[in-house]
């Protein structure tokens, strides 16, 4: 980015593992001066229960849905995708 001022953002993967405290902590995060972007990677269960939360009224939530990777498919895309 070119922008002297970049915004800041978090990305968690698993982040289901933080249990009940996810929607607190996911608040908490999302009402700090710098206004981050969240990004979380979640199963659908967690996900349902993280975001569904009142703790979170008033923080614009956007989901997008990803498919399985199991889904045969998909796990051909992926093939040869070097690891980072």
């Amino acid at each position: 980015m070119n922008n002297a001022n970049p915004p800041v953002v978090l990305a968690m993967d698993e982040a289901d593992i933080y249990g009940i405290e996810l929607p607190r902590l996911l608040r908490d995060i999302s009402t700090l001066d710098e206004f981050p972007l969240v990004a979380i990677a979640v199963r659908s269960s967690g996900a349902d229960r993280a975001l569904a939360s009142p703790l979170l009224e008033g923080i614009p939530v956007i989901e997008h849905s990803m498919p399985p990777l199991s889904d045969p498919g998909r796990v051909e895309d992926w093939r040869g995708v070097p690891k980072v």
